[in-house]
């Protein structure tokens, strides 16, 4: 808000339209009389229109040692000084205009622009406050003070300003928004969230001064406060979106999802989908507690958004780590049709495939994914995955020894390969163990059970196991795929070998079949290994088996049918 002198513009047009238009002086003509001082002075100010500093300060310097009123001619000495960097004597000049002429009010301006460019805010924020004294109807300078102290962190100052500001105009928003942040600063967060109270009385149907409110509490550390506030209005207004909203953002950490807003916000019509993610993907996250209990939230939002691929994949990827294949081969199948082709969900979508009753379709898949990435060693490995666990053994291994051409020694290709090779009957000196010293990888921990598991060293093979199982964050590293890098396949075969080696030691059977319920309640091969499990626990032991009976084929359906007519038989 700054006024340099404005007011001797016309005068200076008025001097070049009277008919006779004489010559520039130069700055080292001689004023003799007054018509010549004018004369001067109009130069000086043609030559500051045109930015001739250098002119313009020689002639205004001039003018001055005239014994003419001086005050606009220091004003201009003062802009000069100003737009060349000089701010100091910009205001020593400016000092002088306003002493010559006290009747000048805008020449005021200057001083506060000047003070703000020195970052002496307060002084500033004083000369604006000075004005509203004088004209408390100034609306705007009252937001140019409140903005100077602000920024000065003078909050008394701001908040005495507004209270003058409050009553020339009344309560309203940016005088609010000033007394907030100053009363945050001064640590009164409850004072500051009072201020939108008070809005919210002045303007009941303004709703987001609620949100404005909670948020405030939140922001000055009083979040318990905001909580009880929260809870409070929605039990007034439980249909209200933002405050559901709200409530999602600051209630994470639950065991299980307890709350009825958040499956309201996933159904609901009212919110986009992009506002609803914002709120519930905090949910969707396998490090929080209250993930194992969001599935039913995750189908309503599928429902109410069924071409939204980020609400399919996070559904399908929760089914695919809580037992649910077949939903999951669904709504990751559905996600690859609805955004741009991933290689880490073609993964995720082929391992849903096979830990349910469609491994036939893998075989087809498979090929697909081999099509869209023929240069990618993990299309290889896939592909040999899809192979051996359709009894295609020689397949897969010339699968791997493709995928090993793409790319040399490639770290998983080998373990697989390996595990392939160890259930062939391979002795450990014709494979290639350096995979051994890369335990981190999932798929080097199941071929290095697969090898102790053939050499009957139960302990070797029950020590490796250990370390995924009886490990939490390892178990939710690798079952969740923390890591990202599609590799559910060789988890779940760890869980079938957990399996496998308490069904042969007799040890930890309750656990093992938690573990193959947990991950792998519709594979037909686990289904089979729990009923083995279950032994003389008939009832359990048959049910397995008939689930796992639809599922399979040739001579795997006559060995299961067989042990559900010694089961009936008995």
């Amino acid at each position: 808000m700054i006024r340099f002198g404005s007011f001797l513009l016309p005068l200076l047009w008025v001097a070049w339209g009277c008919g006779t238009r004489k010559p520039v002086p130069a700055a080292s003509s001689r004023a003799t009389d007054t018509v010549s001082l004018r004369e001067m002075y109009y130069a000086a100010e043609f030559h500051y229109i045109q930015e001739n500093w250098k002119q313009a300060d020689s002639l205004f310097r001039r003018y001055i040692r005239s014994n003419m009123p001086s005050g606009p001619a220091y004003h201009r000495l003062a802009c000069i000084a100003y737009k060349t960097g000089k701010i100091d004597e910009a205001l020593a000049l400016n000092a002088k205009a306003r002493k010559a002429d006290t009747s000048v009010e805008a020449w005021i301006w200057l001083d506060a622009e000047l003070y703000r460019r020195k970052s002496e805010f307060v002084k500033a924020g004083d000369i604006y406050a000075a004005y509203t004294v004088k004209h408390p109807r100034a609306w705007t300078v009252y937001n140019d003070a409140a903005r100077c102290y602000t920024m000065g962190g003078y909050d008394p100052s701001v908040l005495e300003l507004c209270d003058r500001w409050e009553k020339a105009f009344g309560l309203m928003e940016t005088i609010v928004e000033f007394r907030v942040q100053s009363l945050g600063r001064m640590e009164e967060p409850e004072k500051a969230a009072a201020q939108w109270a008070a809005l919210r009385r002045k303007y009941p149907d303004r709703r987001y001064y609620r949100y404005n409110q909670i948020n405030t509490l939140r922001e000055y550390g009083s979040t318990d406060l905001a909580k009880q506030l929260l809870d409070t209005l929605l039990q007034q207004d439980p249909q209200d979106f933002e405050l559901q909203a709200l409530y999602c953002e600051m209630n994470t950490g639950y065991d299980t999802i307890i709350s009825p807003y958040i499956e309201q916000i996933a159904q609901t019509q009212g919110m986009s989908f992009e506002s609803k993610w914002k709120c519930l993907q905090k949910f969707i996250s396998p490090t929080i507690p209250a993930y194992d209990s969001c599935e039913q939230m995750l189908r309503m939002l599928c429902k109410a958004h069924p071409k939204e691929p980020e609400a399919l994949k996070a559904l399908g990827l929760w089914c695919l780590y809580h037992g649910k294949a077949g939903d999951a081969a669904k709504f990751l199948r559905q996600t690859l049709n609805e955004e741009e082709q991933s290689l880490l969900l073609w993964q995720q979508y082929l391992t849903a495939l096979s830990a349910g009753c469609e491994v036939g379709k893998m075989l087809s898949e498979t090929d697909t994914l081999l099509e869209l990435y023929s240069m990618v060693p993990e299309s290889y490995q896939m592909k040999a995955i899809s192979f051996l666990i359709n009894g295609m053994r020689d397949d897969a291994l010339r699968s791997c020894t493709d995928g090993e051409r793409i790319s040399d020694h490639n770290t998983r290709l080998v373990a697989l390969k390996n595990y392939i090779l160890i259930q062939a009957g391979k002795k450990e000196q014709d494979l290639e163990i350096d995979y051994v010293s890369q335990p981190n990888h999932t798929n080097a921990v199941m071929a290095s059970v697969e090898l102790a598991l053939s050499q009957e060293n139960w302990e070797k093979a029950e020590s490796l196991l250990k370390g995924i199982f009886d490990d939490p964050e390892n178990l939710e590293a690798r079952s969740y795929g923390k890591d990202n890098d599609g590799n559910g396949w060789a988890f779940f075969q760890c869980v079938l070998q957990q399996g496998r080696l308490a069904l042969i030691t007799g040890k930890n059977k309750a656990s093992a079949i938690h573990w193959l319920n947990k991950f792998l309640p519709e594979s037909p091969v686990a289904l089979e290994l729990m009923g083995d499990l279950y032994g003389s626990q008939q009832s359990e032991a048959l049910n397995c088996y008939e689930k796992a009976l639809p599922c399979t084929t040739g001579s795997n359906r006559v060995r299961i049918q067989d042990k559900i007519n010694h089961y009936k038989n008995r």
